[in-house]
C-alpha cells in the first residue's frame, strides 16, 4: 500500500456539497498543483509535454528505486519543473522492454 493517502482520497471525493476547485485543495496537497496548471494554461502545459515526449514519459513512469524528485507536480506553471536540474532523465526499467518505445509511440500517434 502506497505511502501517500491521496491517490485513494480523491477516487472517493463526494460528489455532493459545494464544488471544491482543485485550486483550493492545493494547500493541502501540493501534488496536486499540476492539475491546476493543467487547467489555466492547457496550451502551454500541452506544448510543454509535447516538446520531448521521451523526457516527459520518462519523468511521468518512475519507479521505487529510481523516484521523481521530491517537487514533482507541485508546480502550478509547469509539469517538468522539478526535473530542471536533470540533464537527463534516467531510462525506467520497464519488464518489458518494447514497453517504452511503445509507449512513446502511442504518445505521438495520440498527438497527431
Amino acid at each position: 500500500m502506497s505511502a501517500d493517502p491521496l491517490p485513494s482520497f480523491i477516487q472517493y471525493l463526494p460528489n455532493a456539497g459545494n464544488y471544491t476547485p482543485v485550486k483550493d485543495l492545493v494547500p493541502y496537497f501540493p501534488k496536486l498543483a499540476y492539475q491546476v496548471y493543467f487547467d489555466e494554461r492547457t496550451y502551454d502545459a500541452a506544448k510543454e509535454l509535447g516538446n520531448d515526449t521521451r523526457r516527459t514519459l520518462r519523468a511521468t513512469y518512475r519507479t521505487v528505486p529510481s523516484p521523481p524528485p521530491d517537487k514533482f507536480l507541485e508546480s502550478e506553471t509547469s509539469y517538468l519543473d522539478a526535473w530542471k536540474d536533470v540533464p537527463e532523465v534516467s531510462s525506467v526499467d520497464f519488464p518489458d522492454l518494447n514497453c517504452h518505445p511503445y509507449l512513446i509511440l502511442r504518445y505521438l500517434l495520440f498527438r497527431s
